[in-house]
């Protein structure tokens, strides 16, 4: 697995020739192994980020180093995964093929079908394997995309607000499958999310952005499976919801 080292980080536009600091002297420790989760307002710099990870994007000032138990790890050697927030699959491939797709420019095939088999079970798509995407629900496809960044065995999984158009038990469906794949792989899991309670559910630490800059790093040690009706967990994500909106509360 793969953890992040970000340091002094910001990215900048220019606008009718003035810059506009998107991100502003990030500094942040994602370690490897762990879920952690990236809060804030519309326009906060979330989503730069994640494009900053995965290399959409290309960094103003600063440093972002991969690293594996706490030591560098070389670019190169550390595989990357992510998911949109559209499933963003080859509407001429079936669900199969889709999830196979990463794997195509692979030197080494030869367990190919059986990590593309696993998913299909997994993600519970295994009576759609030979549908096209027209042919199956928003959740499906969804799913679908998610198979298709794990069958890459990535050792870093950017999520970039993946369950935001879906309905409420779909998410919730899918929320469960994210948590029960990290409890079981450990993978590093990195999730941009407006969603505080979906935030607090999954992730180990939840980073808060407000105008491009950290504005709140909260850990959340309740163990899995988490009750988002008890008082501990409504606790955290008050106390997160009160960061988003500056509120000082002394937590």
């Amino acid at each position: 697995m793969a953890g992040v080292n970000i340091t002094g980080v910001s990215k900048s536009y220019t606008i009718e020739g003035h810059p506009f600091f998107a991100l502003e002297d990030i500094n942040l420790f994602i370690e490897d192994g762990t879920f952690t989760a990236i809060v804030g307002k519309s326009g906060c710099g979330k989503t730069t980020l994640l494009r900053l990870l995965c290399g959409l994007e290309e960094r103003t000032t600063g440093k972002i180093a991969f690293t594996f138990k706490g030591d560098p790890l070389q670019v190169s050697s550390s595989r990357v995964g992510i998911v949109f927030q559209e499933p963003r699959l080859m509407p001429w491939l079936t669900v199969k093929e889709n999830i196979a797709f990463s794997l195509n420019r692979e030197r080494e095939q030869n367990n190919k079908k059986e990590m593309v088999d696993k998913y299909l079970q997994v993600l519970g798509l295994e009576r759609f394997k030979a549908a096209y995407p027209s042919q199956i629900s928003g959740g499906m496809a969804q799913r679908a995309a998610l198979g298709r960044a794990l069958c890459y065995d990535p050792d870093l999984i950017l999520m970039d607000e993946p369950f935001g158009a879906l309905d409420y038990f779909t998410r919730k469906n899918l929320q469960n499958e994210i948590m029960n794949i990290f409890l079981a792989q450990g993978k590093t899991i990195v999730l941009v999310t407006h969603d505080v309670e979906e935030a607090v559910f999954l992730s180990q630490k939840v980073i808060v952005l407000d105008g491009g800059k950290t504005a709140g790093e909260f850990t959340i040690d309740l163990p899995y499976p988490r009750k988002n009706t008890s008082s501990e967990f409504l606790a955290v994500r008050e106390s997160i919801y009160d960061a988003i909106m500056g509120i000082e509360t002394g937590v």
